[in-house]
């Protein structure tokens, strides 16, 4: 985790910023068989690679100062401008889930989409 800010004075306590990286291996037998055909057939060996997926956690907590508080649709704004694929709400699933969902159940997140689960933020 990363610790940023300084104390605003006696009693308060600094913003901070905790960032949790997993490392995901998604296992095809659990694919839909479609979508796992598409990633064989399109990307050949590096399906492999493919059936991994990084996973970054950001907890923005604000400490005392609240003049310091951002709000997550601004993080996930900022994080898809540098680079990462989607943002996932902190109200939702948890996010090894809809990587997972995204890459090899995508059939099954459309219709999770269709019936009104919102897993994602809309902005991608």
């Amino acid at each position: 985790s990363f610790e940023g800010g300084e104390a605003g004075g006696e009693g308060s306590s600094p913003p901070q910023l905790l960032l949790k990286l997993s490392r995901l291996r998604f296992d095809p037998k659990h694919g839909e068989d479609a979508a796992v055909a598409e990633l064989l057939f399109s990307q050949g060996a590096a399906a492999r690679v493919a059936m991994q997926a990084m996973v970054a956690d950001f907890e923005w907590n604000a400490g005392s100062s609240k003049s310091s508080a951002i709000s997550e649709a601004e993080i996930a704004a900022k994080l898809l401008t540098l680079g990462f694929d989607f943002a996932v709400s902190g109200k939702a699933a948890r996010p090894e889930a809809v990587a997972f969902l995204r890459r090899l159940r995508p059939v099954h997140l459309q219709t999770l989409h269709r019936a009104g689960v919102d897993l994602e933020d809309s902005e991608e």
